[in-house]
């Protein structure tokens, strides 16, 4: 509440333009309340604050000197944060978008798509076929008219296209254009940076990541591991838009001698777990040479056909409710994962 004695408090801590800009303003608004006139405080200091900045690095430019990009895209993060940070819950529309559908149907009606401005995390051993998993969902999202946006820390991008050739051959080009690649080697922030200007320029309905390893630079700890989840999980929420991030299982998973993966076999799981709202772990015993007898295994392994475990949702799914389920899917060693050749399986622990 703003009072008379208060106003030379504000005047010391804004200055007086923004004062007088607020003042201005109530004028106009018939019944204003002192919290309405805090917040106008608010708001013009942060606009006061903002437009010193831009001043100064602009006759930086006038001068021929470089202007400090970050300081600006900082103040104008900070005004907007200022601005919008705060809602009651009266004033927020609730959402009925939980769910994206990809247009791969074994994921779609099985779980109910992937999860809106959310992190996906796809976990599977080396060669199981996580990334055609990826390129799958990303061209049966083109065949829909939406538009996607691919790192490819791994592959190169003439390598990504043959593959995705091979997985979907029958994706035109003008359905490729609608999918964007950069194979270009980059840590968390860069990525988060990267994917935050591109989705503020178009429209964009979901981004990939191949694969989380890659972005981790030096020696692999759990800070930098957290930081990374953080990150990623960050870009989903600010940016609108669900992100699917693939992942390598731990050694412990070959130690134990292969088999059925479970949350617990993704690197740094807890992580993982926590900040991701729909994990799938690959099953895929068509690809592997030894299966291990010590397994006791729910699933079975059937010559051509693999699965999909959704270890984790945070909504549940079409299937299972809130109980994991296996999802049993085609596969060909050449042309990747089916798309309409899948049954599901309610599993008892995961």
């Amino acid at each position: 509440m703003v009072e008379g004695r208060d106003l030379p408090i504000i005047y010391d801590k804004i200055g007086l333009a923004p004062v007088k800009s607020a003042l201005e303003a109530s004028k106009t608004v018939a019944d204003m309340t002192p919290s309405h006139a805090v917040e106008l405080l608010e708001i013009a200091y942060s606009r006061e604050e903002l437009a010193t900045v831009l001043d100064k690095q602009i006759n930086k430019l006038r001068k021929g000197e470089d202007a400090d990009i970050l300081k600006i895209e900082a103040s104008i993060e900070k005004s907007n944060r200022h601005e919008h940070q705060f809602q009651t819950m009266a004033e927020i529309d609730p959402s009925d978008v939980v769910w994206v559908e990809t247009g791969y149907a074994p994921i779609d009606e099985c779980i109910g798509g992937i999860p809106d401005a959310s992190l996906t995390i796809i976990g599977a051993s080396t060669g199981t076929g996580k990334t055609s998993l990826l390129l799958r969902l990303f061209g049966c999202f083109a065949m829909r008219g939406k538009k996607s946006l691919i790192y490819t820390l791994e592959m190169t991008g003439g390598q990504l296209v043959s593959r995705m050739l091979n997985v979907m051959p029958k994706i035109t080009t003008e359905q490729r254009a609608l999918i964007t690649v950069c194979s270009e080697h980059m840590n968390p922030e860069e990525i988060s940076a990267s994917a935050s200007r591109i989705v503020g320029l178009e429209k964009i309905d979901v981004i990939g990541i191949d694969f989380a390893d890659l972005m981790i630079e030096g020696q692999e700890d759990e800070p930098k591991v957290a930081s990374m989840y953080r990150t990623i999980a960050q870009l989903a929420k600010k940016s609108g838009v669900p992100v699917i991030l693939l992942s390598q299982l731990s050694r412990k998973y070959t130690e134990r001698g292969g088999g059925e993966p479970r949350i617990v076999d993704l690197r740094w799981s807890g992580l993982a777990e926590s900040l991701a709202a729909l994990v799938i772990l690959v099953y895929n015993p068509n690809t592997t040479y030894a299966i291990s007898g010590k397994q006791s295994l729910q699933l079975p392994i059937i010559s051509g056909r693999g699965w999909l475990i959704c270890g984790k949702s945070r909504y549940g799914s079409s299937a299972g409710g809130g109980s994991p389920i296996a999802i049993q899917v085609g596969w060909d060693g050449l042309v990747g994962w089916s798309g309409d050749d899948f049954s599901h399986k309610v599993l008892t622990s995961i």
